[in-house]
C-alpha cells in the first residue's frame, strides 16, 4: 500500500502544481496520467477541475510469472487477482499565473517516463524532492518582477497611443501597484481583495496626480496598468476548455474570471469616486497604434515582460515568447490595416501565435503554454472584461452590454484560433511520428 500511496500523492501534488499555476484542464490530466504510469501504477484515472483534482491509481499485486505458462501474452498482461487500488483528491484554493512551474513540472514527467523505460522500478524519493524543489524555487527576485510590470505598463501607454509622460507616469503607478501585491501577499488574503485592493492602487494614484494638477490621458494610464491584473487570459483558456469538452472547468474558468474582473472594476471605481472630476473625461475605449514595425517591437517586449512576470525560467524560451508575440501581433496589424474583419483578424493571429508555440515547443522541448500565454497578452480581451464590470459598476448597462458582446466575440475568436493551432500541431506531429516509425521499422 506505501509505494501505491507515494505514487498516488505525488502525481496528485504535480497535477495541483499545474493547476494552480494556470494550466490547462487537459495538460494537468495527461501529466497526471503519465507520471503515475512511469512511477509503476498498472491503471490510473485522473480528473480535474479548477477547484479539485481526482486520482485513483491501480497496481496488480499478482506474480504473474506463473500465469504466463497457462494463459497467452495478451491475456496475463490482463488478468489480476489481488487489486490494490488508492483514490485520492485535493481541493485547490490558489491560483496564480506561473509558466516556469508548468515546465519544471513537463521536465520532470518527461524524465519520469524516459527512466521507466530504462529501469525495472523507477526511484519516487528522486522525485518527491525533485517536485519539493519546483515547489520552493522562486525564479526571479521581486524586485525583478515589479520592474517587468512597470515597464509593461510604460509599453502598454503607447501601444494606446499615449504620450511619453502617460508612459512614464504608468511605469510608476505600475511600480506602485506591483509593490503593493508583494506587500499584502504574506497576509494570505483572497485573490478578490488582493485583486480590489491593487486596483484601487492604480486609480487612486492617478486620480491623486490628475487632481494635483498633472495632465495626462487618464483611461489610457490607468488600464496600461490593469492590464497586468485584468483576465483576459482566463477568459480564452475558459472558452477554449469549453470546446475541448471540460465544460466544468470551462464554466468555472468564466466565472474566476469574471469575479477578477468584478474585482478590479470595483477597485478602480471606488479610486476614481473619490476624485469625481476625473470620472467626466474617463473612458475604457482604447484605440491602437497601426505601425507595423513599432507594434513588432512594442508587442515582443510586452511579451518578453510577461513572461518574466509568469516566471518563465530559461532565457532562449523568453526570447522565442517575444518573437511570436511581437510577430504575431504585427500581422494583426496589418491584416486590421488592410480591411480584414477584426474578428477573424484576431482568429488568424491567435493562430499564428499558437503554431509557432506549438513548435517552440517541440522544439525546445517545453510546454505550449509557455510561449502562447505571454504572447496572447496583447490579444486577449482584458480591457474588455474590465470595460464590461466598469460599467455596470457605475450603471452604465447599454456600454456593458455592447462591452460583453466585444470582449466575447475577441475572446471566442482567439480561443478558436488557438484551438485550431493545437488540433493542427497534434495532428502534424502524429504523423510525423508514424513517418519516422515505419522508416525504423
Amino acid at each position: 500500500m506505501g509505494k501505491l500511496r507515494d505514487i498516488t500523492e505525488l502525481t496528485l501534488r504535480a497535477g495541483a502544481i499545474i493547476s494552480e499555476s494556470a494550466g490547462e484542464t487537459y495538460r494537468v490530466e495527461e501529466t497526471m496520467r503519465h507520471l503515475s504510469l512511469a512511477l509503476g501504477a498498472d491503471e490510473t484515472t485522473p480528473y480535474a477541475t479548477p477547484t479539485g483534482l481526482f486520482l485513483s491509481c491501480q497496481f496488480c499485486k499478482d506474480d504473474k510469472t506463473d500465469i504466463k505458462k497457462t494463459l497467452d501474452k495478451s491475456e496475463a498482461e490482463n488478468y489480476c487477482n489481488d487489486v490494490e487500488i488508492v483514490t485520492r483528491m485535493e481541493r485547490l484554493k490558489s491560483r496564480s499565473t506561473n509558466l516556469g512551474r508548468i515546465s519544471a513540472i513537463n521536465s520532470l514527467s518527461r524524465e519520469a517516463v524516459a527512466d521507466s523505460k530504462l529501469f525495472e522500478e523507477v526511484d519516487i524519493s528522486k522525485y518527491t524532492k525533485k517536485l519539493k524543489a519546483i515547489e520552493n524555487d522562486e525564479v526571479f527576485s521581486p524586485i525583478f518582477v515589479i520592474l517587468a510590470t512597470a515597464f509593461s505598463a510604460f509599453i502598454f501607454s503607447l501601444v494606446f497611443l499615449g504620450s511619453i509622460k502617460d508612459a512614464f507616469i504608468a511605469f510608476f503607478i505600475g511600480l506602485l501597484m506591483q509593490s503593493t501585491l508583494y506587500a499584502v501577499k504574506p497576509l494570505r488574503l483572497s485573490k478578490f481583495i488582493v485583486t480590489t485592493i491593487a486596483s484601487m492602487v492604480i486609480s487612486f494614484s492617478s486620480g491623486l496626480l490628475s487632481a494635483l494638477g498633472i495632465s495626462m490621458s487618464l483611461g489610457i494610464v490607468n488600464i496600461s496598468v490593469l492590464m497586468a491584473l485584468v483576465p483576459g487570459v482566463a477568459i480564452v483558456m475558459a472558452i477554449r476548455d469549453i470546446i475541448a469538452g471540460d465544460y466544468v472547468s470551462g464554466g468555472g474558468r468564466v466565472t474566476e474570471a469574471f469575479v477578477i474582473a468584478l474585482s478590479i472594476s470595483l477597485g478602480a471605481a471606488t479610486g476614481l469616486l473619490l476624485f469625481p472630476s476625473s470620472l467626466a473625461s474617463y473612458s475604457t475605449d482604447m484605440s491602437l497604434l497601426m505601425n507595423p514595425v513599432l507594434s513588432f517591437v512594442y508587442a515582443a517586449i510586452i511579451s518578453a515582460c510577461f513572461a518574466i512576470m509568469f516566471k518563465v525560467k530559461k532565457l532562449s524560451s523568453i526570447t522565442c515568447t517575444a518573437f511570436v508575440g511581437g510577430f504575431s501581433w504585427m500581422l494583426f496589424i496589418i491584416l486590421i490595416s488592410k480591411g480584414v474583419n477584426n474578428i477573424l483578424a484576431y482568429m488568424i493571429a491567435s493562430f499564428c501565435v499558437g503554431v509557432f508555440a506549438e513548435i517552440m515547443a517541440f522544439v525546445l522541448k517545453d510546454t505550449a503554454p509557455v510561449f502562447s500565454i505571454p504572447a496572447l497578452i496583447a490579444f486577449v480581451p482584458g480591457g474588455g472584461m474590465y470595460a464590461i464590470m466598469f460599467n455596470i459598476v457605475l450603471g452604465y448597462r447599454n456600454l456593458a452590454t455592447s462591452a460583453f458582446l466585444s470582449t466575447l466575440s475577441i475572446a471566442g475568436a482567439i480561443a478558436l484560433g488557438i484551438a485550431f493551432a493545437s488540433g493542427f500541431a497534434r495532428v502534424f506531429l502524429s504523423s510525423l511520428k508514424r513517418i519516422k516509425a515505419k522508416r525504423f521499422k
